[in-house]
């Protein structure tokens, strides 16, 4: 995080007020052109305004009325992107995130049903992952095999995810050597909560299986 005003490094901006840190954020954060930019194809012409006091609302109604006070506004929520209404002085623009929808199984707790990997199994072909992009995602995402995105450092291209298949994963479940499933620990990185509760009580009853406490986190 830089602190103060620049210019630092070569970058097509120089941040010439305000300061945006975790600990401590100005009001306003202002980036002028810099003029000893080395790509003369791109260099900026305009200056960029950062709004740290505006709400995300009031940003979003900026948008749309074209009333020239806000030009972006950034990270909508699959919520926002869906009553964004747009029109001639907006619209929505889609690319890819760095979020990601995980489900963690606990397997360090004693006697944790989790260890099976039958049980393992069952609940990833048990979730209808494409389901839960529809309704908590709004239709934005994609279904991935791995904690590691798509062409990132380390992302292995032969894998595939587990389809959802409601009797293999019956099928897998009847070889788990747990029955019944105790605790379900699934920490979702995204929103809503509620529907993404539904959707995994959903999986655990495909599979058979009777599930005892269920907790959320985020």
């Amino acid at each position: 995080m830089i602190d103060a005003a620049g210019p630092w490094g070569t970058g097509p901006f120089i941040l010439a007020s305000g300061v945006s840190q975790l600990d401590k954020r100005s009001p306003e954060v202002v980036l002028e052109p810099n003029p000893n930019y080395w790509n003369p194809d791109r260099k900026p012409t305009v200056r960029i305004v950062f709004d740290n006091i505006i709400s995300k609302a009031d940003a979003i109604r900026s948008v749309e009325s074209g009333d020239g006070k806000v030009d972006i506004v950034t990270q909508l929520t699959p919520a926002e992107a869906r009553a964004f209404k747009g029109g001639s002085h907006a619209k929505l623009v889609v690319n890819e995130a760095k979020t990601a929808l995980v489900g963690v199984f606990d397997q360090n707790k004693p006697n944790s049903p989790w260890k099976d990997i039958a049980l393992r199994r069952a609940m990833n072909m048990a979730i209808d992952r494409n389901a839960m992009l529809a309704n908590a995602g709004g239709g934005h995402g994609k279904v991935i095999p791995a904690l590691i995105q798509p062409g990132r450092f380390g992302y292995n291209t032969t894998l595939t995810p587990y389809a959802h298949d409601a009797a293999k994963a019956k099928a897998a479940g009847s070889r788990s050597a747990s029955r019944r499933l105790t605790e379900a620990i699934l920490l979702f990185i995204c929103r809503p909560l509620a529907c993404q509760q539904q959707a995994r009580q959903r999986g655990a009853h495909q599979i058979g299986e009777a599930s005892g406490e269920q907790r959320a986190e985020a």
